[in-house]
């Protein structure tokens, strides 16, 4: 383990090579505070991918994953899927946006300059150590403490959810 941020980049680098890194997942961002602290999110969301993909350019790495989000295929009112090749609008949020800047930019790195790179949309992740503010959240939170939940409305949700071991299950099966 090795304190830092994604901005050191001596650090960064130093860590890759110190270590014998092979590939990165880059899972650092900044989500719900975003968009109070946009240029913050721009350098986590953003600049740090693309110091990932420049460590993999520099350092020879097999791959780098980065955890992107749903969020990229933009406001949906219907509850259809989505091809992953559609054409993504995103929502008007920072969150949203610095996830879709960030995949525009590891693509960009893997057609200039053959670093490896994909990208994944996890889904309302959830499980232990998730904050309990999505709906799927508040729900285990009642049913845990045996308290009762009414909700009117919310099946028709268009998101699905994704377990946190899946999603890890998921980027390693990625890389």
């Amino acid at each position: 383990l090795v304190g830092g941020t994604v901005s050191d980049i001596p650090t960064f680098f130093r860590t890759i090579k110190e270590n014998d890194v092979r590939g990165i997942i880059y899972a650092a961002a900044v989500l719900l505070e975003a968009d109070q602290m946009p240029t913050e999110a721009l350098k986590v969301n953003v600049e740090g991918l693309a110091n990932a993909c420049e460590a993999a350019r520099i350092f020879d790495l097999r791959r780098v994953v980065y955890f992107s989000s749903q969020g990229v295929y933009g406001a949906r009112s219907d509850v259809n899927p989505v091809p992953e090749d559609a054409t993504l609008l995103p929502t008007a949020g920072m969150y949203q946006m610095t996830k879709y800047l960030a995949e525009r930019l590891g693509q960009q790195y893997e057609q200039q300059y053959g670093v490896g790179f994909v990208a994944i949309r996890p889904s309302m992740v959830f499980g232990p150590g998730q904050r309990l503010y999505y709906p799927l959240n508040m729900v285990l939170a009642h049913a845990a403490a045996g308290a009762p939940l009414r909700k009117p409305d919310g099946a028709d949700h268009p998101i699905d959810y994704t377990y946190v071991k899946d999603c890890a299950e998921g980027a390693v099966l990625a890389y």
